[in-house]
């Protein structure tokens, strides 16, 4: 099997990438060939998984006996909320490293970075585009309750509390 993978940019702008594979096969002394492509934009799949998750939470009864179907599609929706995002800003950093500012082995080297989502935010974007985050607006402030949530989520360290609906920053319909 042959397999030829390369990034493209749709008309949005936004590389995606594409993978090309190809396969023949020997049978009874015949060849056969098949091929196929798919364009692979991750993170517009996890934007869709989030709002198929939340879109699931929502259709559900308010019964107590859908709680833990609730539970655990708004917990994929944050999840998946918040991936999406993360990989969004991710290209976006790269890019502008890698085409504004001519830098494209540390646009490389950024995806093998780890740093927290916040300071993506608060710091690198600043640096590179020149503008400041209004964390004064409300936008700012879903963020930061969201992106808690989410680590509340994934580092979870126990109890049941995060499955208050009354706070503002557990798992619950107002935060997927």
């Amino acid at each position: 099997m042959e397999r030829l993978e390369f990034k493209i940019t749709n008309n949005n702008k936004v590389p995606v990438l594409a993978i090309f594979e190809i396969k023949m096969s020997l049978k009874g002394g015949s060849v056969n060939i098949s091929s196929g492509a798919r364009i692979v934009n991750f993170p517009a799949e996890m934007f869709n998984d989030a709002f198929f998750f939340l879109e699931e939470a929502k259709k559900l009864d308010k019964q107590a006996t859908n709680d833990w179907l609730c539970w655990r599609y708004l917990r994929a929706s944050i999840i998946y909320s918040l991936t999406s995002l993360e990989a969004y800003t991710n290209r976006f950093i790269a890019s502008i490293i890698s085409d504004k500012l001519k830098l494209p082995n540390i646009a490389n080297d950024f995806d093998d970075e780890r740093m927290y989502s916040a300071t993506k935010f608060e710091i690198i974007l600043p640096l590179l585009t020149g503008k400041e985050i209004d964390k004064t607006r409300q936008e700012w402030a879903n963020f930061k309750a969201m992106n808690k949530t989410r680590n509340r989520i994934v580092h979870y360290l126990g109890g049941t509390e995060i499955y208050n609906d009354a706070d503002i920053e557990g798992v619950n319909i107002v935060n997927a």
